[in-house]
C-alpha cells in the first residue's frame, strides 16, 4: 500500500534515465500528486534542493523539477510497481516532505492546475493543506 511521502524509482528504459518520484499527498482519494528528483544543473529549478544524504537514492546535489509535477492514480502507480517499470525506494522524511510541498506552492515552474490539485486534495484529506 502506498502513502504519502513514499518514493518509486521510474522513467524511461530506452534511455535508462531513471529519476525518483516522491507522492505528495495522501493515496486515500486514489489521486495523488507526484514531484521528481532530479540532479541539480544550471538551469534548474533550485526551489528545493536535495543535499547527498537527505534520501538514500540522492548521491549528489539534486532538486525537484518542479515543471513535472503530475497527477497519477494509485493504481497506475502500483500497477508500474507489480510489473517492475517501477521500482519502490525508501520513503522520504517528514521534514524533506514539508520542504517540497512548501516549494510546490513557491516555484514558478509547477503548472497552475498541478498547485490547484495539490491545494484540493490537502484540503479535502486534512483540512490543512500542509498537514501530513
Amino acid at each position: 500500500m502506498l502513502a504519502c511521502g513514499d518514493t518509486y524509482l521510474a522513467g524511461d528504459i530506452d534511455y535508462e534515465e531513471f529519476h525518483l518520484w516522491i507522492i505528495l499527498t495522501p493515496t486515500d482519494l486514489n489521486e495523488v500528486v507526484v514531484v521528481n528528483v532530479t540532479t541539480r544543473h544550471k538551469r534548474s529549478d533550485t526551489t528545493v534542493i536535495i543535499n547527498p544524504g537527505e534520501h538514500p537514492f540522492i548521491k549528489q546535489e539534486s532538486v525537484i523539477a518542479y515543471r513535472f509535477a503530475k497527477v497519477k492514480t494509485v493504481a497506475e502507480i502500483e500497477k508500474a510497481i507489480s510489473e517492475g517499470t517501477a521500482i519502490r525506494r525508501e520513503p522520504i522524511s517528514a521534514s524533506l516532505l514539508e520542504r517540497i510541498r512548501g516549494g510546490l506552492m513557491q516555484s514558478d515552474h509547477a503548472e497552475n492546475g498541478v498547485r490547484f490539485l495539490f491545494r484540493e486534495f490537502m484540503l479535502k484529506t486534512s483540512g490543512n493543506p500542509f498537514q501530513n
